[in-house]
């Protein structure tokens, strides 16, 4: 019963990332207004259980820790809530940019750290984010 909840929550989280992410792509490619943002923002709080600002404000081991105790953050949703910060550093202020990048970064890393597993892609990611962040 307990494992059948948490693969549930597993597919919700992995679904309502997804759609997150679609729609600040969306969002990206029309160049809409930061009220958008801030709609996908909420959305993220109300379907999570924490806001984005958590994230952003702790350091590496706190946020292993809050992707740790949250239901259906496994590897996979995990790197897609690091998709999700890339998309939102893409329609943000640019002050905000770098801050969304570097939790982005440090979500891929705990990934890594986590599976000991090599993912092309994920590298990929993070070469991108360290070349965004020296720019």
């Amino acid at each position: 019963m307990q494992r059948d909840y948490l693969l549930r929550e597993i597919e919700k989280i992995g679904a309502m990332l997804r759609m997150l992410i679609r729609r600040a792509v969306e969002q990206k490619d029309k160049n809409e207004e930061e009220t958008e943002t801030e709609e996908l923002l909420n959305d993220f709080a109300a379907e999570s259980g924490f806001e984005i600002d958590e994230l952003l404000n702790s350091g590496k081991e706190e946020l292993d820790e809050i992707v740790n105790i949250k239901n259906g953050f496994n590897p996979e949703n995990t790197e897609y809530l690091g998709d999700f910060l890339v998309e939102l550093a893409e329609i943000s202020e640019l002050v905000e940019k770098p801050r969304y990048l570097l939790k982005a970064l440090e979500l891929y890393q705990i990934i890594d750290e986590k599976t000991h597993t090599f993912s092309l892609l994920r590298a990929k990611k993070m070469d991108s984010i360290r070349n965004s962040l020296k720019n």
